[in-house]
């Protein structure tokens, strides 16, 4: 890929998570309120790790292993197994079509 190219990790997981919550909003979509409401969780240990200014790249990593990776695991489990039961035209769909296709980024 062109390094010009590259889609900042953060960014992806943003819009992975506003397209989500504008899905629960606009529609009132119970899954991708579920969604949002596990990807809050994820924000929370990020925040909460970034505050650990001290703390080496090592040891936030660790953290973030026995912290994020579960839920990140549980969020991609959920949402792949809710994708099914929508029909593709669903902006839902579409959200967690997003979120899907670009999984490796948003959990970066």
């Amino acid at each position: 890929m062109n390094v010009g190219m590259r889609v900042s990790p953060r960014k992806c997981r943003a819009h992975a998570r506003r397209k989500l919550y504008e899905a629960h909003e606009i529609n009132g979509s119970h899954i991708a309120g579920h969604a949002v409401s596990l990807m809050a969780r994820l924000y929370v240990i990020e925040r909460d790790i970034q505050q650990l200014e001290d703390m080496d790249a090592a040891t936030r990593l660790r953290i973030r292993q026995e912290r994020a990776r579960p839920l990140a695991e549980e969020l991609h489990e959920w949402l792949t197994s809710q994708r099914h039961k929508l029909v593709a035209s669903d902006a839902t769909a579409k959200a967690v079509d997003y979120s899907l296709g670009r999984w490796r980024a948003v959990t970066r």
